[in-house]
């Protein structure tokens, strides 16, 4: 099960504290397919690997890697989704849509919340969390009086665009 950071937390009970005490909570995604609700607006949110919020999370090194990381553009995401605005509620196609962008190594998770509800129309907020995508490798070895090499660095993120680079170098005995 996903606990979702502090900072996420406080930004949903934000969007929750929005609601008038006389209203009622926002329906379920289940309880909206139901009521044959549409999506209206779409607002789609990255959010940084770490949260600073968070007093766990708030560390130098933390903070640098915030810094150095180029977040994931959310036109990504949006490109990514299963839906789109004025399509039927669909249970099944959100929890799709969520596995999906929960499979690339690149985002840490995914929360889809409604946030608005009114007249048949529900607005949708679709949360994501980077992960840390440079991965960098090296490799030394010596073996019956040979040595070998190597230098490797990839993104799997690369520019916040979610497309992979790898660039390395390796030698052994026989090439470079």
């Amino acid at each position: 099960a996903f606990t979702q950071p502090l900072g996420l937390q406080r930004h949903l009970q934000g969007a929750a504290g929005a609601v008038e005490p006389s209203e009622a909570p926002l329906p379920s995604f289940a309880e909206l397919e139901a009521a044959g609700a549409r999506i209206g607006k779409i607002h789609v949110q990255t959010r940084e690997i770490f949260d600073l919020e968070d007093p766990d999370e708030n560390y130098l090194l933390f903070r640098w890697a915030n810094a150095l990381h180029i977040q994931t553009h959310p036109g990504l995401i949006e490109r990514s989704l299963l839906f789109k605005t004025g399509d039927p509620v669909s249970v099944r196609v959100i929890e799709e849509t969520e596995r999906v962008l929960r499979g690339n190594r690149y985002l840490y998770d995914v929360v889809m919340k409604p946030v608005a509800y009114r007249d048949g129309v529900v607005d949708i907020d679709v949360m994501t969390r980077d992960s840390w995508t440079l991965d960098l490798g090296i490799s030394a070895g010596r073996s019956g009086g040979a040595n070998t090499s190597g230098l490797r660095i990839s993104d799997y993120n690369f520019l916040g665009t979610g497309v992979s680079v790898s660039f390395g170098r390796s030698n052994d005995v026989d090439r470079s």
